[in-house]
């Protein structure tokens, strides 16, 4: 399943960069992922999903493949299984941070593979779902890069303010014991796709056509995001990533 996706930020790249690098600053913006582990360019993690009557714990594990810092460009692969043995997921992640106005955008492309009794669902709500999941990451992201104040800029520098570190308080803990409700969320991206589009007849279009872009209304990461913390270490990412995902 491969699709491309973006999210955008309040801040610049140069500012942006340094967070979006740090997986364990952003990975509780995503409700019911938490990391784990760490060893070096490796995460250890997990994630609750929910949908329908079933419920998937994904463990597993995340490594940056390729960090280029001046292009602003990082390269993820994850793995991961339901601990029920329900089903396994793996990624690859490509994002790029590019400049947008003021602000920042990512464009995150996704190769994704599920299997297993989640897959069932099909492409329309595992997508459709990964929207709404997303938006609620990009939103806490976006708090959490834009709430707290920036540092000056040494003497004799550009001006630019610095990415400042977000204290412990304003970082948000993940609740191990939630589950992202894939249906719920899925129907609650319908129904905003239904009301922009003109009704539901036009959103069992879209979702239906291939190569549907599920980031359209909400700018955000999408899939990719999702396929990262479904598959262990809890982030997009993706980009994005978390988003942006989904055959």
């Amino acid at each position: 399943m491969q699709i491309m996706n973006e999210l955008k930020l309040p801040v610049p790249p140069e500012q942006a960069w340094p967070v979006l690098m740090d997986l364990e600053r952003i990975a509780p913006c995503l409700p019911g992922a938490a990391i784990t582990g760490v060893d070096g360019d490796t995460f250890e993690g997990k994630a609750k999903i929910k949908v329908g009557p079933i419920t998937a714990e994904y463990k597993g594990s995340a490594e940056f493949v390729e960090r280029d810092e001046s292009a602003h460009r990082a390269v993820i692969k994850a793995t991961g299984r339901d601990a029920r043995g329900q089903g396994n997921v793996s990624a690859s992640i490509a994002a790029r941070l590019l400049p947008d106005g003021v602000g920042s955008k990512v464009v995150v492309e996704t190769d994704l593979n599920i299997t297993g009794k989640v897959a069932q669902f099909g492409r329309g709500v595992i997508e459709d779902a990964a929207t709404a999941i997303v938006g609620t990451f990009a939103e806490r992201l976006a708090e959490l890069m834009a709430g707290a104040p920036a540092t000056s800029s040494p003497a004799g520098d550009t001006g630019a303010p610095v990415a400042a570190v977000p204290s412990a308080a304003q970082n948000r803990q993940a609740d191990a014991d939630e589950a992202l409700d894939l249906i719920k969320v899925a129907r609650k991206a319908r129904a905003e796709r239904s009301r922009s589009t003109g009704g539901w007849a036009a959103v069992v279009v879209s979702v239906a056509a291939a190569g549907v872009s599920v980031a359209a209304a909400a700018n955000v990461a999408g899939p990719a995001v999702v396929s990262v913390i479904a598959a262990s270490i809890g982030s997009l990412a993706a980009g994005y990533s978390l988003g942006r995902s989904k055959r």
